[in-house]
């Protein structure tokens, strides 16, 4: 048996699959720059909906974190050394 999914994972699944046609149709067209951004539209808005907003701050945070960990590294290896 599956678990039940809520709404706002099966629109966020139907937008990722979307997202993925558009971004499949515009490499295949020969980067057409706007299906490539409709899809990359459909894509992340699909991918949040589907996480939620709890797990989305948890995950960006990690992002965030990551980026500035990178950054003052570069920064280091870069200026002082």
């Amino acid at each position: 048996m599956l678990p039940t999914l809520s709404d706002n994972k099966k629109i966020g699944i139907g937008l990722t699959g979307l997202g993925v046609l558009f971004l499949f149709l515009g490499i295949i067209l020969f980067f057409d720059t706007i299906l490539l951004a409709f899809g990359n539209f459909l894509f992340l808005s699909g991918t949040v909906l589907m996480i939620g907003p709890s797990k989305l701050n948890f995950f960006l945070f990690f992002i965030w974190f990551y980026m500035c960990f990178s950054y003052s590294l570069f920064f280091y290896f870069f200026f002082i050394l």
